[in-house]
């Protein structure tokens, strides 16, 4: 196995464990805001675990004031209908990577990468989560591209690349990210 694959594995498992709550040891919990991340890690299972059942309106209770207002229940409830309709259930869901911003408020971004049911359509972007002072994080914005991997696999492996950086696919390595795809 090739040392880029290990990683993704290594990675792979961390995350897996990391999002099922499991115990870890210190070191692997280190992080530059570690109560913040332990509470995104699990506003972030809940948040997959809401938008992989087939509900319209799954993961509209996670939005913070300002999300809710710039996108009512009724637009996310077109919107989920919509993605469920062209793509049908997403599964598999797994962030791979957290991001701080730490403007006004702190920012926590979670980049992941899943699949639909039919394992046909690759599912990539990320989440922004909100935190404030008295508050759990709140759902800031939720951004998915979906990706046809039957079509993908029929390009060239630079424009295999380019549409997968383009949906926020890629993360090290291209070929990893794709591979999830495959049922």
């Amino acid at each position: 196995m090739g040392g880029s694959v290990k990683w993704c594995i290594m990675v792979g498992v961390y995350l897996a464990l990391l999002l099922s709550g499991a115990q870890l040891g210190a070191e692997a919990l280190r992080s530059e805001f570690p109560s913040e991340k332990r509470a995104l890690v699990v506003a972030t299972s809940a948040f997959f675990d809401a938008v992989e059942t087939q509900s319209d309106s799954a993961g509209h209770e996670f939005f913070s004031d300002a999300f809710a207002a710039a996108l009512p229940l009724e637009d996310w409830q077109s919107l989920r209908l919509a993605q469920l309709t062209d793509h049908g259930p997403v599964t598999g869901l797994t962030a791979y990577r957290i991001t701080w911003y730490p403007v006004d408020t702190l920012l926590g971004a979670v980049d992941f990468v899943g699949r639909d049911e039919e394992g046909r359509n690759l599912i990539c972007g990320y989440i922004l989560w909100e935190f404030d002072d008295e508050s759990e994080p709140e759902l800031r914005w939720y951004h998915a591209n979906h990706l046809d991997t039957w079509e993908l696999a029929t390009l060239p492996p630079e424009e295999q690349g380019r549409r997968l950086l383009e949906a926020n696919c890629a993360h090290t390595d291209i070929a990893a990210n794709f591979a999830l795809s495959k049922p």
